[in-house]
């Protein structure tokens, strides 16, 4: 009966620290936005947001910075909405 109840504090303890460990864990890549949606075309991108659409390249990556932390991790070339200039 012991070995059965110490056996079930070791499977609590690996789930509770695998979780707060899945938690903690990143990417490594702490303060990088993910990068907004694009869309294949133009005319898709304003039907599905009901936004004028622009085509982005970002393919102007200033020296010091990665692709990622100018374009966004995991950024597509396409058509995105149009972001509001005040």
């Amino acid at each position: 009966m012991n070995k059965h109840r110490v056996g079930l504090y070791f499977i609590v303890f690996l789930f509770v620290f695998g979780y707060i460990g899945l938690l903690l864990s990143g990417d490594g890549q702490k303060g990088i936005p993910k990068a907004p949606l694009s869309f294949p075309s133009q005319e898709e991108c304003e039907k599905k947001t009901g936004i004028v659409c622009s085509l982005v390249m970002c393919d102007d990556i200033p020296e010091g910075k990665t692709f990622e932390e100018v374009c966004g991790k995991g950024f597509i070339e396409g058509w995105q909405p149009r972001l509001a200039v005040e």
